[in-house]
């Protein structure tokens, strides 16, 4: 089998060019994922100042953020197909920046749900948008590597979520509070809110200075609107079922382990927050992030030899490797633990970091984004939703003791890498058939 055609008509855009919109990318994503995740290091004093329960919290971290993420990424993901990305992606950063600091001033749950609905919304502009851009970037065998490195966000975000978390905590079981100019005095980790959110504006007038791309493959897609958007979903919905909820379901074991790593530190190894945060902050920087550059490359090479189902193979790959490593949260020796937790994010990022950009290999371009939010609705309504809050139900009413949160993220965990497992077996042959269905339609315009 020979490797897909990568050329065009055109050529592709200078690499600086390329590399520079990945770079702000890049920043977006981190500060996306700083600012979704910084709540779970917050969870602890949140907790004691406005006495939420364990599935509050869930609610918090994980409906409020990702029903809406989802639910707003479907029409988001269609502007991204039809007008400017950098754009959208500018208006989107700047909706979830000001949410994030209005976390800061919530009185209650219902006020500070209503501001991750906000973080969710604006949010939801985000990956569709920069999904699409990078496909007119860089070419298919270039193309995982591109994602994976914008996917570093995560690691990057959720790395100096837990660091910062942890500092917070810290200071705010001094007694101290902060007075903060037109607000009065604030807890910490209200003003940390503040903080991480703000400074998301200055990213959003760096998207502004990116070059559109012209969009590619232009022909193939050409149909516009929900027809297209139907008959292609009618002629693929094998390939895009078994995808979306494969990696949904190794989403959820990562997950369970990003909300509630903290809670389990805390309760069962009895760390303080400051060791928390520096100890998951390090964990998720170099093993999330290797796990997202080495599994993005060995989907590449794949797909250079012709391996069209390369960026399945690998999450199957990975999701089997979890299901031994989930059991890190039930090892009671620490520092054999911290090894298999970091063993489990090294899988579960080598997974997910580059699974868009298969996106870029069944789907032609006027499609993209929509399809690209769909993919993003189905992973964040079952990861980031159901994982943080089967968690939070197993320990609340089913154990109904905060020390077995250990044994819940393992269960959910457990279950999500066995299921994630079986889909991407089974819908191989499927996104294969996908895949080469595409590419005869490009080589075909580009004869």
């Amino acid at each position: 089998m020979t490797a897909p055609a990568t050329e065009s008509i055109d050529p592709w855009p200078p690499h600086r060019q390329a590399n520079y919109a990945l770079g702000v990318m890049v920043v977006a994503f981190a500060f996306s994922f700083l600012d979704r995740v910084i709540l779970s290091m917050l969870m602890l004093p949140i907790q004691q100042e406005l006495n939420f329960t364990d599935v509050q919290l869930a609610l918090l971290h994980g409906f409020a953020f990702a029903v809406f993420y989802a639910l707003a990424g479907l029409p988001l993901g269609k502007l991204a197909d039809t007008i400017s990305r950098k754009h959208l992606i500018a208006f989107g950063i700047s909706i979830w920046s000001l949410c994030t600091a209005a976390c800061g001033l919530a009185r209650g749950f219902g006020s500070l749900f209503l501001a991750r609905v906000g973080v969710g919304i604006g949010e939801a502009a985000l990956s569709p948008s920069a999904f699409s851009i990078l496909s007119d970037y860089f070419p298919p065998e270039r193309r995982g590597r591109a994602i994976a490195t914008y996917q570093l966000g995560v690691t990057g975000g959720a790395g100096l979520a837990y660091i910062l978390g942890g500092l917070v905590i810290a200071f705010a079981q001094s007694g101290n509070a902060i007075n903060v100019f037109g607000f009065g005095e604030l807890s910490a980790w209200r003003v940390t809110f503040m903080l991480v959110g703000l400074p998301g504006l200055l990213v959003a007038l760096f998207a502004l200075t990116i070059k559109e791309p012209r969009r590619r493959e232009v022909a193939v897609s050409s149909p516009a609107g929900n027809e297209a958007l139907a008959g292609w979903l009618r002629q693929n919905w094998r390939a895009m079922t078994f995808y979306s909820l494969g990696f949904a379901s190794i989403n959820v074991a990562f997950n369970a382990l990003i909300a509630w790593g903290p809670a389990w530190l805390t309760r069962v190894h009895e760390l303080e927050p400051a060791q928390i945060g520096f100890l998951l902050g390090a964990v998720m920087l170099f093993a999330g992030g290797t796990g997202q550059l080495l599994g993005a490359r060995r989907s590449d090479k794949l797909f250079a030899r012709g391996r069209r189902t390369a960026v399945v193979d690998t999450g199957l790959l990975c999701a089997l490797a979890l299901i031994p490593l989930s059991i890190g949260m039930i090892v009671p020796v620490l520092g054999f633990a911290v090894v298999l937790v970091g063993g489990m994010l090294f899988a579960a990022c080598a997974a997910i970091g580059h699974a868009p950009s298969l996106i870029g290999q069944i789907a032609p371009n006027g499609l993209r984004g929509q399809v690209s939010a769909i993919f993003l609705f189905v992973l964040n309504v079952i990861g980031t939703g159901v994982g943080p809050f089967a968690v939070a139900m197993l320990t609340d009413h089913v154990f109904a003791d905060p020390k077995m949160v250990g044994i819940s993220m393992t269960i959910t965990a457990l279950t999500g890498a066995v299921v994630g497992a079986i889909l991407l077996w089974a819908g191989s042959g499927a996104v294969r058939q996908s895949a080469e269905r595409l590419a005869v339609a490009v080589e075909g315009e580009i004869r």
